[in-house]
C-alpha cells in the first residue's frame, strides 16, 4: 500500500518522500491486468500494487480508484459477509494514502477527516498499528496548526498503541515528533531525550531514513545550545545517510543546516558555497519552500559582504516564493532583510513597506506562540492537578493499606492464638492421655492380680473338691450297697 512509502511523517521534515521503484513494463502489465479483473477484490489488490509503483501524479488517482470500489461495496454487503472485512481493510488504507496526500497539499481539515474515518473502521477490525499511524498523524497535524493539547493527547495515544504491539518504528517516529513538541515549548532537555532515544532505535532497526532525521533534530539543537561542533558533526552524518538512501530533499536540508554552522561560525565563504548547493538541488527538484527558505540564506551572506544589488534580487524572489506558499516565518525573515537593505540604499518608502510587513508576521507568530504558551501554562496546570490528584490517590491507597495490614495483623493474632489454644489443648490432651494410660494400666496390673488370685482359689476350690469326691469314693467303697443290704434282709426273714 502507497501508505507504506510515507509510513511516517517527522515533524523537522515539512515534506513526504515517495519512492517510486516501478518501471513502465510493470505499470503497463498492471494496467492490462486491472482491465481483465473481474472480481473487485482483484481490481483492488492490482489498483494497491498500482499505487506502490505509480508516479506522484497517478497514484492519487489510482487511490481514489480504490476508494470508490469499497464504498460501493460495503454499502452493498453485509458485515457477517466474509468479504466486508477485506474491503474494511482496503477502504482504511486507502483513506490512509488519501490523508497523506491532502496533508501534502496542506489541506489539513480534509487529512484529518480521512484519518479519523480510517481510525474507527482499524477500530472495528481491532488493527491496532494502522490505528496509531492515523492517531500519529493527527497529532503531527494539530501540532503543525498550534493545538499542542490535542497534538499530545493523539501522540501519546499512537505512542501506548505502537508499544502494545512493539512497534519499533512507530515508536521512534511517535517520539520524534512528541519531541518536536517539547521543542516548541522550549523543553531542549526533553527534546534532545526524545530524540536521542528514537535515533537509538531507529539504530537498531537499521532504519537509516530515521537516523538520519534524528541526525539532522539533534544537531539542530545543539546549534540551538550553540554548541556548533556538535551540530556540525550531527548535520553531517545526517548528509552521509541522506546521500546513502538517495533522499534529495534530505541532502539539501542538511547541506542547508552545514552552512548555517559555518555562517555561525564567521565562515562566510564556506557557509555560502553550501547555501549554494542546497538552493541548486532545490531548484532541481522543485521544492518551492525550500528554494525561499535557500534564497533568502544566499541572499544574506551577500547582503553581509556588500554586494546589496544581488541580495536585493534574492530577497525580492524568496519573499514571492514565501508569499506563494504561505510560510509566514519566511515572509518574516524575507522582508525584514529587505527592510534592511531599502533602508541602507535610502528607499525610505519601500523600507517602511517592507517593516510593517515584518511586523505583521511578527505579531501573527507572535500570536501563536503566545497560544503556545498559554497552552503550556494549562498542560502545566493539567500536569500539577494530575500530580495532586496523584498523591491523594497515593494516600488514599497508603491508608487503605494500612487498614489492610492493620486486619492483617488482627488475623494473624487470631492466628496465634487459636495455634496456641490448639498446642495447649494438645498439651492437654497428651498429658490426659498419659493420666488414662497410666491408670489403665495399673488396672491392667489389678486385674491380673484379681485374676491371679481367682486362678489359686479356684486351684484351692478344686483340690479341696477333688479330696472330698476322693473321700466320698472312699466311703462308697467301704459301705455296702442297697442291693447287697436287700438281700441279706431276705435271708435273716427266712
Amino acid at each position: 500500500m502507497k501508505y507504506n512509502f510515507k509510513l511516517y511523517l517527522f515533524l523537522s521534515i515539512h515534506f513526504i518522500n515517495v519512492s517510486i521503484i516501478g518501471q513502465n513494463n510493470t505499470i503497463d502489465s498492471l494496467k492490462l491486468a486491472f482491465k481483465k479483473a473481474k472480481h473487485d477484490t482483484l481490481k483492488c489488490y492490482i489498483l494497491n500494487a498500482l499505487i506502490e509503483n505509480g508516479s506522484d501524479e497517478e497514484w492519487p488517482i489510482f487511490n481514489e480508484q480504490i476508494e470508490i470500489i469499497c464504498k460501493n461495496q460495503l454499502s452493498s454487503l453485509s458485515k457477517s459477509s466474509k468479504e466486508f472485512s477485506v474491503y474494511q481493510k482496503y477502504y482504511s488504507a486507502a483513506l490512509i494514502n488519501s490523508g497523506v496526500y491532502h496533508q501534502s497539499q496542506n489541506n489539513f481539515e480534509k487529512a484529518i477527516s480521512d484519518y479519523s474515518l480510517s481510525l474507527r473502521i482499524s477500530e472495528e477490525l481491532k488493527d491496532i498499528g494502522s490505528c496509531a499511524y492515523a492517531l500519529n498523524n493527527i497529532g503531527y497535524i494539530y501540532n503543525y496548526k498550534g493545538d499542542l493539547k490535542n497534538a499530545l493527547t493523539y501522540l501519546a495515544k499512537s505512542l501506548t498503541m505502537y508499544e502494545k504491539v512493539n512497534d519499533k518504528q512507530g515508536i521512534a517516529a511517535t517520539l520524534t515528533n512528541i519531541g518536536q513538541i517539547y521543542e516548541s515549548q522550549g523543553e531542549i532537555n526533553s527534546t534532545l531525550n526524545n530524540y536521542t532515544k528514537s535515533l537509538k532505535i531507529y539504530t537498531e532497526i537499521n532504519d537509516k531514513s530515521g537516523m538520519a532525521t534524528s541526525y539532522n533534530n539533534i544537531g539542530y539543537l545543539f546549534r540551538k545550545k550553540r554548541d556548533l561542533k556538535k551540530a556540525l558533526t550531527n548535520f553531517i552524518q545526517s548528509f552521509k545517510l541522506y546521500q546513502e538512501i538517495g533522499n534529495e530533499k534530505g541532502i539539501a536540508m542538511a547541506w542547508n543546516n552545514i552552512g548555517f554552522v559555518y555562517k555561525d561560525q564567521g565562515n562566510l565563504t564556506n557557509a555560502l558555497d553550501y547555501f549554494f548547493k542546497s538552493l541548486k538541488l532545490r531548484e532541481a527538484i522543485k521544492d518551492t519552500q525550500g528554494i525561499a527558505v535557500s534564497l533568502h540564506n544566499v541572499g544574506s551572506i551577500y547582503f553581509n559582504q556588500g554586494d546589496i544589488n544581488e541580495a536585493l534580487h534574492l530577497m525580492n524572489k524568496s519573499l514571492s516564493l514565501s508569499k506563494e506558499v504561505g510560510d509566514s516565518y519566511c515572509i518574516k525573515n524575507a522582508s525584514y532583510s529587505l527592510y534592511k537593505i531599502y533602508k541602507k540604499t535610502g528607499k525610505a518608502n519601500l523600507a517602511l513597506e517592507n517593516y510593517e510587513l515584518y511586523i505583521k508576521m511578527s505579531d501573527s507568530i507572535s500570536n501563536q506562540e503566545n497560544k503556545k504558551a498559554s497552552i503550556k501554562n494549562q498542560l502545566k496546570y493539567e500536569y500539577e492537578k494530575k500530580i495532586a490528584a496523584d498523591s491523594v490517590k497515593v494516600a488514599e491507597e497508603k491508608k487503605l493499606t494500612t487498614v489492610k495490614l492493620q486486619q492483617e495483623q488482627s488475623q494473624r493474632y487470631f492466628l496465634y492464638g487459636g495455634l496456641g489454644l490448639t498446642i495447649l489443648f494438645g498439651i492437654f490432651m497428651f498429658n490426659r492421655f498419659r493420666v488414662t494410660q497410666k491408670q489403665k494400666n495399673i488396672i491392667e496390673e489389678q486385674k491380673l492380680i484379681v485374676e491371679h488370685q481367682k486362678a489359686i482359689a479356684d486351684e484351692k476350690q478344686k483340690e479341696i473338691l477333688d479330696s472330698i469326691h476322693y473321700a466320698k469314693r472312699i466311703q462308697i467303697s467301704l459301705l455296702p450297697n442297697e442291693f447287697i443290704i436287700t438281700k441279706t434282709l431276705k435271708k435273716l426273714i427266712k
